[in-house]
């Protein structure tokens, strides 16, 4: 899968949120918010995360607002 062949680049830059991103992408909201939360507090961040369209549908969770708060986009 796409989250394996990720994992393979370790701690490059931005691959743990990266891998969230997937996770959301695929409808797996909480393992996706759950990762992401974990980059961006290991300086590990998505700087798309306000603006991806692809991530409306949760805009309104109160999981994504958090998340927001985390990067103070919130």
């Amino acid at each position: 899968s796409v989250i394996n062949e990720l994992t393979k680049f370790g701690g490059a830059d931005g691959i743990e949120s990266l891998k969230g991103i997937i996770h959301l992408y695929l409808g797996n909201s909480k393992k996706g918010f759950d990762t992401i939360s974990s980059g961006i507090l290991n300086q590990n961040s998505y700087i798309y995360l306000k603006v991806d369209p692809k991530l409306d549908r949760y805009r309104n969770d109160d999981k994504f607002k958090e998340l927001l708060k985390l990067y103070n986009l919130g």
